[in-house]
């Protein structure tokens, strides 16, 4: 017969010691945590280390000498998993001098709309970054992130994603905004050029403004006419489609500019005669008396395509996020890369964008029914912009670049009127190149990971036969059979 006391006293001992092991695995729990929590290690698993920074971006965050904050405002952008995993990155390796704010343009519509004003961003650009240090920021666009494939000109489907670009975008940015110089770029004036401060007319360029402004750049007028020279504080001069010759003292003040290890980037339109021919020349760029032009043939009739597509990109850092966008160019005149092997800067001077194969240059500019004429007309596919780099120089103690000029055939598409996104992201490429930004970091873009799984049709019958009856079926009789052990 059992003693009624001493099996209430094992009872109270045994349930004393389930306590005490449950508070223990609490304790053991809540410090291990701790600890994880107070003293953990990331590290990147994923093949080709898609999110791991290179050394140099560890070296630029681990010195900071104040706080950085970065903002994404972002809505329906295809890279958002990238851009914030990448970002959490950058705050891990940079502690308490990284300050991560994510928005969601769609819910958080107040703080949205704040973020819209401060820092005067277009509406319509719904997925951007902003990077903010001090009292400075830039401003960067998802689109300049990321390098995809040709789209489907079938079905018109985005190309796939080919390389993620933000690595060296961000860290360019810090970099820039931490050395607190800012870029100053003249525009020529005087001689019927577009007008950078003229916001509402059609075919103004104000519109580019802002976006100049965004880059943590200073834009200016120039009169060449008045100053004489290129001011020393000019880090690249815009030419945009002057209408009018430039004189010969404006043309001499370009050319010493520019052989001084000078960046210029000139928007010519067809027909219009500078000065600045024989310049460009000099550079192995040859500016080509056309217009580009195109037919398509739709239900038995012809149409004039007056608009040059730009399809085809150099592999060239100045045009290296366009691949896969297609470059809309309004009146636009054909160039050429100078046919002269005495010249030294033959070598140097790269096609950067070219049409496809069904364009012409139409040399009879005022023909009221162009077609393409064999033998007089120059053939497709044309070129519509060409890079002259002079390469590095060695200096004191530092690579110096070398002069850099740009020749585009045409300048009607950065128009206030016709101005969209990719001949906006063309011109800001044009100008980060020959500003040296992109060369600041050398950082990689990471090549996007695809991973397949190819099974038979027997091993995907096999796979759903597990997953579906025979892993729930065992689960089902393990349980019924601790039910009726239980009940004996």
């Amino acid at each position: 017969m059992s003693n009624p006391t001493f099996a209430k006293a094992q009872r109270s001992q045994l349930g004393l010691n389930s306590l005490l092991t449950i508070v223990l695995a609490l304790a053991v729990l809540a410090m291990a945590n701790y600890v994880g929590f107070r003293y953990y290690v990331r590290h990147d698993f994923s093949k080709g280390s898609y999110y791991k920074l290179s050394d140099k971006t560890v070296k630029i965050l681990k010195n900071l000498p104040d706080e950085v904050e970065i903002t994404t405002l972002m809505a329906n952008s295809g890279l958002r998993s990238e851009i914030e995993n990448l970002l959490r990155e950058y705050r891990y390796k940079g502690g308490s001098k990284i300050k991560l704010e994510f928005i969601d343009a769609g819910v958080d519509i107040p703080r949205a709309e704040e973020l819209i004003r401060k820092y005067n961003l277009d509406p319509k650009q719904e997925n951007v970054i902003v990077i903010e240090y001090k009292d400075r920021h830039k401003v960067i666009n998802d689109s300049s992130l990321a390098e995809y494939s040709q789209p489907n000109p079938f079905t018109g489907e985005a190309g796939e994603l080919k390389a993620f670009k933000g690595e060296a975008q961000f860290t360019a940015a810090i970099q820039a905004l931490v050395e607190g110089k800012t870029a100053k770029v003249y525009f020529l004036t005087g001689h019927g050029e577009r007008d950078l401060a003229d916001t509402t007319n059609p075919v103004g360029i104000g519109g580019l403004k802002i976006y100049i402004e965004r880059d943590n750049l200073t834009a200016a007028p120039l009169n060449l006419a008045h100053e004489g020279a290129i001011p020393k504080d000019a880090d690249a001069l815009v030419i945009a489609g002057p209408r009018s010759p430039l004189t010969a003292n404006e043309v001499q003040a370009i050319a010493t500019y520019l052989a001084d290890k000078g960046k210029v980037i000139l928007f010519q339109d067809p027909q219009a005669v500078t000065g600045l021919e024989p310049v460009a020349q000099q550079y192995g760029i040859v500016l080509q008396d056309t217009r580009v032009l195109g037919a398509l043939n739709m239900a038995g009739k012809r149409y004039l395509l007056n608009t040059a597509i730009g399809t085809e990109y150099a592999d060239h850092p100045a045009v290296r996020l366009l691949k896969g966008m297609n470059l809309k160019m309004d009146n636009a005149r054909s160039l050429a890369l100078l046919k002269d092997p005495a010249s030294p800067n033959v070598s140097k001077a790269t096609a950067l964008v070219k049409t496809p194969a069904g364009f012409w240059g139409e040399t009879n500019l005022e023909d009221p029914n162009p077609q393409f004429n064999p033998g007089a007309d120059i053939p497709g596919p044309l070129i519509l912009a060409v890079a002259y780099d002079g390469g590095e120089i060695p200096g004191d103690g530092a690579k110096l670049v070398g002069s850099r000029l740009v020749v585009v055939g045409g300048s009607t598409f950065l128009t206030n009127g016709k101005l969209d996104m990719t001949g906006l992201d063309f011109f800001l490429s044009l100008l980060n190149w020959e500003l040296q930004k992109n060369l600041a970091i050398g950082i990689s873009p990471k090549a996007a990971q695809e991973f397949g799984l190819n099974v038979s049709p027997l091993q995907k019958s096999t796979i759903i036969v597990l997953a579906l009856a025979l892993a729930p079926g065992l689960a089902f009789l393990t349980g019924t059979a601790v039910w009726f052990s239980r009940r004996r």
